[in-house]
């Protein structure tokens, strides 16, 4: 599999062969102003011209904000942080998103332990584990499965835990498996016996 810079390599090498047989023989990229020897009339970039927004995020292009940019038009999907694909890094960048990884969402997801700890993302979904979570690009709001205690001091509330990650896992009276007595502490479950659910 060819590496990003190979890839564009490549396409620098494709755009200064179509601009060559057009008769453009300037093959410095920058100074072409000339109509019929620009990317965009040798069929090479999108005829849409994205428009940067007006805070674009670190990972952007160099273009001064607020410019228009001409995206290649070359299909290698890349996924940005919100789950979203674009259909190349330039289109992906000048919309102003960070780009999480190469290829199509979802991101694939890390390799994680198959320990049951579940763990309740921001975004209100429960995952295995922090692992799990955290390949998923998720926040973890609370330890145990969505949806989260409320925060605060009343009943139900949750307080910060910090547990150990030693998987000795107890099964709580809500018949949910905790990865130990102090994950299922904060999450305010009362353990039931030891090992995981169901009870024997």
């Amino acid at each position: 599999m060819k590496g990003p810079r190979a890839v564009l390599v490549g396409i620098l090498a494709l755009l200064a062969v179509a601009l060559a047989r057009q008769g453009c023989n300037d093959h410095d990229l920058s100074s072409l102003e000339a109509a019929n020897c620009s990317p965009l009339a040798a069929g090479l970039v999108e005829d849409k011209i994205v428009k940067k927004p007006k805070y674009p995020s670190q990972a952007s292009l160099d273009a001064p904000i607020g410019e228009a940019v001409a995206c290649p038009f070359i299909y290698l999907p890349v996924c940005d942080t919100s789950n979203k694909t674009h259909p190349n890094t330039c289109v992906g960048e000048a919309e102003g998103a960070t780009i999480a990884c190469e290829g199509e969402c979802p991101c694939p997801v890390a390799s994680c332990a198959a320990i049951y700890a579940p763990v309740c993302g921001t975004n209100n979904i429960t995952y295995g584990n922090a692992c799990v979570a955290e390949g998923a690009r998720a926040e973890v709001a609370c330890q145990g499965e969505c949806p989260c205690p409320a925060k605060g001091d009343g009943p139900g509330s949750i307080l910060p835990t910090f547990c150990p990650a030693i998987y000795a896992p107890v099964c709580g009276t809500n018949n949910i498996t905790y990865g130990n007595a102090c994950v299922a502490e904060g999450a305010r479950a009362e353990v039931a016996c030891q090992g995981e659910c169901p009870c024997p």
